[in-house]
């Protein structure tokens, strides 16, 4: 059985509309761990169990997984070849609905998810939400143009969203100045 991958979206979809249960397995370090993790109202279970663990104490390590094997388990590690190691681990020890986050944590961390807050008048505004930083930026669409309020690094996002509403972006503003985003 292949371990098949998931992206950050879906996450963010199961961890806010709760539509999916799930034990999210996260297998980077300790400290890395309680630096930065997925968060959201509606993931129910997390272990955190080090990937170096998995190969030091392949055994030991299984049985600390404590999911039962019919459940489903979501794999996050730093960059996605930790969490797919341990995914074939699992699936090698009978678990069968195993997945990893597609381009690892970092993914999560800069991912947007757009909301439309409002349209009105030929306007729309949206939130761009952006979970794994518990942080948001706006776009402000109006006749083909969008400007966007706070922008994330994360440009590629800005720019396709723009083009898939048939708009261009003319201007950013910057409310607030923190080091991940476009001012930093």
């Amino acid at each position: 059985m292949k371990v098949e991958s998931y992206r950050a979206e879906d996450l963010f979809e199961w961890v806010t509309g709760g539509e999916s249960e799930f034990t999210l397995l996260d297998v980077r370090n300790n400290e890395e761990f309680g630096r930065f993790k997925v968060e959201g109202p509606r993931l129910s279970k997390m272990i955190n169990i080090p990937y170096i663990e998995f190969i030091e104490m392949e055994d030991e390590s299984v049985a600390k997984v404590q999911v039962p094997k019919e459940e489903s388990i979501r794999i996050v590690c730093a960059k996605e070849g930790s969490a797919r190691f341990v995914g074939e681990i699992l699936v090698n020890n009978g678990w069968t609905d195993v997945q990893i986050l597609e381009g690892g944590i970092k993914t999560w961390g800069n991912m947007l998810a757009p909301k439309l807050v409002v349209s009105e008048d030929g306007y729309e505004l949206y939130q761009f939400i952006r979970p794994g930083k518990a942080s948001c930026s706006y776009g402000l669409l109006y006749e083909g143009e969008m400007v966007v309020f706070d922008p994330s690094r994360n440009v590629d996002f800005y720019q396709n969203f723009a083009r898939k509403n048939g708009c261009k972006i003319v201007k950013t503003f910057e409310t607030h100045l923190q080091a991940d985003y476009i001012s930093g």
